[in-house]
């Protein structure tokens, strides 16, 4: 019988984003870096979940501030 540990599911390997790669894809866009559609490229995620993390809709819990971007 195979032991307890090739049972056990860790639910956090299967997210696309941690905690240091929201915050640098934040501070990126923050930052003028880097466009939404640039950054959705780069970590493999939609538009969408971009803008859900730098406008503080999801990843709350890290305190970013949200950032609006003013259309030029």
């Amino acid at each position: 019988m195979e032991s307890n540990d090739s049972f056990k599911r860790n639910y956090a390997t299967h997210h696309k984003l941690d905690e240091g790669k929201v915050r640098a894809l934040y501070e990126a866009f923050k930052k003028r870096q880097k466009d939404e559609f640039e950054l959705a490229q780069i970590y493999d995620i939609s538009v969408s979940t971009v803008y859900n993390i730098v406008r503080g809709r999801s990843w709350r819990w890290l305190g970013l501030e949200p950032v609006y971007r003013k259309e030029m």
